[in-house]
């Protein structure tokens, strides 16, 4: 019987060392540690601290003034569409514009003013048993007899926003229209 009592002894002292005291778990349950809650703002689904909202806003406000008064002080430069006058660009124009007129394959535009040339290669494409259009037309590469795409889309390309970009010189010139049939 001292046997028995004292394994009792051993496995009720560790019980007691293996589970908390009363004293412990009420300690722990009734002392939460008290987190300083922060004040909170929430608009439209955005929660922010308040201090941080009001500081953005404060800067929205005053990035705003600051835009608003160099807005009205600073000079403006208005775009002044220059008046119709003759220049050099009314004797260039029409030069350049008559290697264009030199370079055309096909049939050939009334009016065109290269005396030396006539219509060329209109039955381009034209044979027997061809899966091909009709490939008369076009421009020809630095004056060869060579029909190259890519040179010349370039060209055409650069004449095109040369159109867009100094039209009332073209205008000028007499030679809107022309440019408009060469492109």
């Amino acid at each position: 019987m001292n046997h028995r009592t004292m394994t009792e002894i051993e496995e009720l002292e560790l019980t007691h060392l293996t589970q908390p005291s009363l004293e412990m778990k009420e300690s722990w349950v009734l002392k939460p540690t008290i987190a300083k809650k922060k004040k909170k703002f929430s608009v439209a689904c955005i929660s922010s601290n308040r201090k941080l909202l009001l500081w953005l806003g404060g800067v929205l406000c005053v990035s705003c003034i600051i835009a608003m008064t160099l807005s009205k002080t600073l000079p403006h430069d208005h775009y002044i569409v220059p008046p119709l006058t003759k220049d050099n660009s009314t004797i260039a124009i029409p030069v350049a514009l008559k290697f264009f007129n030199a370079q055309i394959s096909g049939k050939l535009p009334e009016g065109n003013n290269v005396s030396w040339r006539g219509d060329s290669c209109l039955n381009d494409g034209k044979f027997p048993g061809s899966s091909y259009p009709h490939l008369a037309g076009g421009y020809y590469d630095a004056g060869g007899s060579i029909k190259s795409n890519f040179p010349m889309s370039f060209s055409m390309t650069m004449l095109s926003w040369s159109v867009i970009e100094y039209s009332t010189k073209y205008q000028v010139a007499g030679e809107l229209n022309h440019v408009k049939g060469l492109i």
